[in-house]
């Protein structure tokens, strides 16, 4: 039976280890086998000296893992870094080279550049609600030959200011990786698929680059809902958005607070996606219009009217809510499903039994 081990990441001291250097010595081993079959969790805590959980590599010569057995970093509860880069709250280093599959980074970071290795990294990993501060590549998933589809959702990416030069912010060499609802403001290429294999698919993305999408060999399905500051966008109302009008509220360069402000164009714009239940914050979209990239302002639900039959019945009723469309419908006060005879109230009905009328 999988078990979850959790370990404090305390640079100041006081937790279980002071960097996860020390985590990934400490803890390494093969998780899959009997005994030891466990679940990693590395769990970085607020740093009010700004040291951070510093620089780690993974490698799979030191880990066995599985899509059951697996690695998870990220900020403790109540130490997120809120969506912005933050180096008080939970923030590590470099996340370089790592040839270890499975790994899920986040919620909650700051980081500098992730980045898996050119060769070993075969299997998926996630990245999900992190600030990545672009250092030539914001989020680098390169496998050879590698198997399934990476998850990039809900990130922040922007150019680290110390002069590196952001080349793109979700780069794929020779693999494959979905992103959805992040904002991306690199100076080059929001996307760049490179090597035969390499396939980006985007939704709900704001790309405020050069370039949305640079292709060698392989390449990037843009979705119709991302929105660009140039002609690249797929649809011609989300073009030309630019990043300085784009009511964020502090597009300042080294402080970018990229949370959207009202009249923002990025509001309501957003497709549904089932997998992308909340945003960068862990507000929850789910029952409401998606807003573009990685933060959710808007709290207006979807909200739905209908008339309904049931079947066999010519019975009808009237009904309306806000949220997802219910797979299930709970039937107004006193009505029998069958007849359409008033009795008691609160009978679940299921979508064979009515029609939408």
């Amino acid at each position: 039976m999988v078990t979850t081990v959790t370990k404090a990441i305390k640079p100041n001291g006081g937790g279980d280890y002071a960097s996860l250097s020390g985590w990934d010595i400490g803890q390494r081993a093969n998780i899959t086998a009997s005994g030891n079959d466990t679940i990693q969790i590395a769990e970085i805590y607020s740093d009010p000296t700004q040291t951070g959980a510093g620089n780690v590599t993974l490698s799979n010569a030191n880990w066995t893992v599985d899509a059951t057995h697996y690695i998870i970093i990220r900020a403790a509860a109540g130490h997120e870094c809120g969506g912005v880069w933050n180096t008080l709250k939970a923030f590590m280093g470099f996340f370089q080279n790592w040839s270890v599959g499975y790994v899920h980074i986040g919620p909650g970071l700051s980081t500098r550049q992730l980045r898996t290795d050119y060769v070993s990294c075969n299997t998926p990993c996630m990245v999900e609600r992190c600030v990545v501060r672009d250092d030539a590549y914001g989020i680098l998933f390169a496998a050879g030959g590698g198997t399934g589809t990476h998850i990039v959702k809900n990130c922040v990416i922007y150019e680290w200011t110390n002069g590196y030069g952001g080349l793109s912010g979700v780069y794929g060499p020779g693999t494959k990786i979905n992103v959805s609802n992040c904002t991306i403001h690199i100076p080059a290429a929001g996307f760049t698929a490179l090597g035969p294999g390499s396939a980006i698919t985007s939704q709900n993305n704001y790309l405020a680059v050069v370039s949305p999408v640079v292709c060698y060999y392989g390449g990037v399905v843009q979705g119709v809902n991302d929105a660009t500051n140039n002609t690249e966008a797929t649809t011609a109302s989300l073009r030309n958005i630019a990043y300085s009008t784009a009511n964020f509220v502090n597009v300042t360069t080294g402080s970018q607070d990229l949370h959207l402000k009202t009249g923002s164009a990025l509001l309501l714009r957003g497709a549904t996606i089932a997998s992308v239940t909340n945003d960068i914050d862990g507000d929850s979209r789910v029952g409401f219009v998606f807003d573009i990239g990685a933060d959710q302002f808007d709290q207006i639900p979807l909200c739905w009217n209908y008339t309904a039959r049931y079947k066999n019945s010519n019975k009808l009723f009237k009904a309306s809510g806000c949220g997802n469309f219910p797979k299930s419908l709970r039937v107004p006060e006193n009505v029998d499903t069958s007849t359409g005879r008033m009795i008691d109230d609160g009978i679940l009905i299921n979508p064979d039994e009515y029609e939408i009328v």
